[in-house]
């Protein structure tokens, strides 16, 4: 399963699907191509690793269509991607999109998921993983990973959590993704 990788930042997730890949725990799944929003450090992770990259800071989903479809990509995530993929991008194409959220979705969507999280009292959090459809963090659930919010937590102790569940669930659902499409 040929992949892309759609990144806006530091690329930890990006960093997870990598390494997850190297050790050979991606079943079929590779990714082919790592495409930005703008210049960002995420950027290095592909190119230490000799995967290609593209920024798409202008006329960025038409960029991101065209690089798709020359990759043959047939899965797209989402790793830490701060922009709203218009509806012609996510639905009825030859690829999924998946993206991984740091709240236990429906809960919390949008920007400042910690932050949500926290201010409103919540005693558990955690990431999703799920499909994207044209709405902001609502296509169907593929996997959720609990973490519990402690009294001490701030948002930068409680993301370095949840960051940490990320790094282990997106590569477990890409390989049970790619074990699918065999």
């Amino acid at each position: 399963m040929r992949i892309a990788v759609l990144i806006s930042g530091k690329g930890s997730n990006l960093s997870s699907v990598v390494e997850a890949q190297k050790a050979g725990q991606l079943g079929s799944a590779t990714v082919e191509v790592v495409i930005a929003d703008k210049h960002c450090s995420g950027l290095l992770v592909a190119t230490n690793e000799g995967i290609p990259t593209v920024v798409a800071d202008s006329d960025r989903n038409i960029v991101i269509e065209e690089t798709l479809t020359q990759y043959g990509i047939e899965l797209v995530v989402c790793a830490g991607f701060m922009r709203i993929l218009p509806k012609q991008l996510v639905c009825d194409r030859d690829w999924q999109v998946i993206n991984i959220h740091p709240s236990l979705l429906p809960l919390h969507p949008g920007l400042r998921a910690v932050e949500q999280a926290l201010a409103d009292g919540s005693t558990k959090t955690g990431c999703t993983v799920h499909y994207v459809d044209e709405f902001i963090d609502h296509g169907q659930t593929i996997a959720q990973v609990e973490v519990p919010i402690q009294e001490s937590d701030t948002p930068e102790t409680l993301h370095v959590r949840i960051q940490k569940e990320e790094h282990q669930l997106l590569p477990l659902v890409i390989k049970q993704l790619a074990l699918r499409r065999q």
